[in-house]
Order: structure tokens, then sequence, then C-alpha cells
């Protein structure tokens, strides 16, 4: 890369991430150097889907001067979520991710007015070393954790959570699938985005005559995850039990479906903060 990329750019991080995934990623298969060309052809939605869900919680919830920590970013789109949420400015923002291709793209955007942004490489199931931060945003993450180390996760980010601090988690939802409606969901997602790329020169050009290989490869591991939540009440009982309280929460838009077994699929939108002597109230300081 020759230059810094503009937050907003995203021909150039697809670019740039394909680059880099080659270089730096490990056992993750493309489901990071892909990342930027599914952006562009609509076969991902990242955190930009719930953005009008999220804007509540984070203007409420940001003030000048906040540390806020993004834990888990495949890319920079939840960086540009979070921004596009709340004006409060000046604003301190750690990004984690057990990869370092994330991270690398992130440190290759220009610099933005009001707002320090620092990364670091760290699995988010072992303690943390930082902490301090006002604001935890943790979207659609969790699910890719296996369920056995689900507890640890929180209980690390729970301990990286200043006094007062809170939690945002958006976790999504739908239908449970056989393995006969996955496979079968997962074939009408790769029909769909290869027609996509297709109609894309750039993206086409970029992946070259591997591309269906690629694209099949992502729809199989990383589409409709056998390890994802069934239903939006496992998640609350998750948090409480390692010491969280669900202040509040919403649900974000129906996402597009594929098939009919996919119908229905939905983020819940979670604020949670380390449970005290009491219940936290809306008087209650932030930050």
């Amino acid at each position: 890369m020759t230059h810094p990329l503009d937050i907003n750019d995203l021909d150039g991080q697809a670019h740039e991430i394909w680059r880099l995934g080659h270089r730096l990623c490990g056992d993750c298969g493309t489901y990071h150097k892909l990342r930027g060309v599914l952006l562009k052809a609509g076969g991902l939605l990242g955190g930009k889907y719930d953005t009008e869900a999220l804007k509540p919680f984070f203007q409420r919830l940001t003030f000048p001067g906040a540390r806020i920590l993004i834990a888990g970013s495949a890319d920079a789109g939840l960086l540009r979520t979070l921004l596009d949420c709340t004006a409060a400015r000046p604003l301190a923002i750690t990004v984690v991710d057990l990869c370092p291709t994330p991270l690398a793209l992130i440190d290759n955007l220009q610099p933005l007015d009001g707002v320090s942004i620092s990364t670091q490489v760290a699995d988010l199931a072992e303690p943390l070393p930082m902490g301090g931060f006002d604001l935890i945003f943790s979207h659609a993450m969790l699910p890719f954790v296996p369920p056995p180390r689900r507890g640890q996760v929180l209980d690390s980010l729970a301990n990286a959570l200043a006094p007062g601090g809170r939690l945002i988690m958006s976790v999504h939802f739908g239908p449970e699938m056989s393995p006969e409606d996955r496979r079968t969901a997962r074939l009408a997602w790769y029909d769909k985005v290869l027609k996509a790329v297709e109609a894309l020169p750039d993206m086409v050009a970029l992946l070259g005559d591997a591309r269906q290989g690629l694209l099949r490869d992502y729809a199989e591991r990383f589409r409709y995850m056998d390890k994802s939540f069934a239903t939006s009440e496992e998640v609350p009982a998750l948090l409480e039990a390692h010491g969280y309280w669900i202040e509040d929460q919403d649900q974000g838009p129906t996402k597009p479906s594929v098939t009919q077994a996919t119908e229905g699929r939905r983020s819940t939108i979670f604020v949670a903060c380390r449970k005290t002597a009491r219940r936290p109230s809306d008087s209650d300081p932030i930050g």
C-alpha cells in the first residue's frame, strides 16, 4: 500500500485486506481475505445494517474523552459503524482481534479528527492486557466463540470495563436449521454472491479464476454456523451468569434471507454493566 485509506473507501479496503490476508492470516481461510469483496457485493451486511438500532445506545453512552474497546473486528466496518453512531469527540478507541489482518487494515486508515485508534492482537477468552474502558462494543462475535469459551470471553470483557462502564453486545439469532437446511442455504448464498461479484469487474480482477472456489470455501466454512444462537433467551442467561446486569435491549431489523429456512434472522442488542450491590438506574452516572 502506498497511501493511507479513507475509512469509507470500500474499494481500496477490499484490495488491501485481500493483500494483508495472504500475508498475515493463519488458519482463517477466506474469512478476512474476502471481507472487502463481500461487502462490496452485498454478501455481508456487517454492523452497518444495525446502525439505526445501535445509534440510541451509542449516543447515550459515549461522551468526550470516552475510552472504547471494539472486541473483535473482522475489518474496518465496526469502527465505521461506531463513528456513524455518535458525534462525541474526542474518543480513544482500541480494537482487539485474534488475527492481525483486520488490525493491520485499521492501522492503514487515514487519521480521523478527534479519534485516536490503537490495535492489539489478543485472545478475548484470555485476560486482556488493557482495561479501564467506558464502553465495550461486541458485534456478532460471540457465536464465533466455541460454547465452552464464551463465559471466559464475557469474564475477560467484564474485567476490562471501567467502573460504571457498559457493554454493548449485538448477537445474531435465527431459526434452528437442519444440516440439509444449512447446505441448501449455503448453496443459495453462494449462487447469489457469485452473481453479484461477477457484476463487479474490479472484484473479478482481484479474485481472478479462483473466485468460485474462494466463495464456495467461504460459504461452507462461515455461513450459517452450527454454533449460532437459536433464541434470544440464551444470551441474557449467559450474561447474568458471568456477572452482568442487563440494563437495556432492542432488536435490529430482520435480515435478508436466501431460503425459507433463513427467514426471521435478526440481531438483538444488549446493554449490560457489571453487577453491583444494586441494579443500576437511569440516574446513575455514565463514565
